[in-house]
């Protein structure tokens, strides 16, 4: 059941909330994988709830560090598997701004 309720709410988030977001996922911008969102029904699908939960906090610490990372390297000529800038990143976890643009 609550397996079940985890899959709808990211599924809601993916569908509604993330494509009117002005930024993508820091992490998989900076590492070419899969967002945070999409990683985390990969992992409470293999693993279940339980195992999910430890892994989700331990991948949103490393989305903040891209975040950091970015953050900090902002300016530099890097070279990044993305077209996305560097400032249209930011980290899936607390305290990054979640703006949204609904119109």
């Amino acid at each position: 059941m609550l397996k079940s309720i985890i899959i709808l709410f990211i599924k809601f988030y993916q569908v509604y909330l993330s494509p009117r977001k002005k930024y993508c996922c820091a992490f998989s911008h900076l590492h070419g994988k899969n967002s945070c969102s999409t990683w985390g029904l990969n992992a409470i699908e293999k693993h279940g709830v339980a195992i999910f939960i430890v892994l989700m906090v331990r991948r949103l610490i490393k989305c903040r560090s891209a975040y950091e990372s970015m953050k900090d390297s902002e300016g530099e000529d890097e070279d990044h598997s993305n077209d996305i800038p560097a400032t249209a990143a930011q980290c899936c976890a607390i305290p990054a701004p979640c703006f949204f643009s609904f119109l």
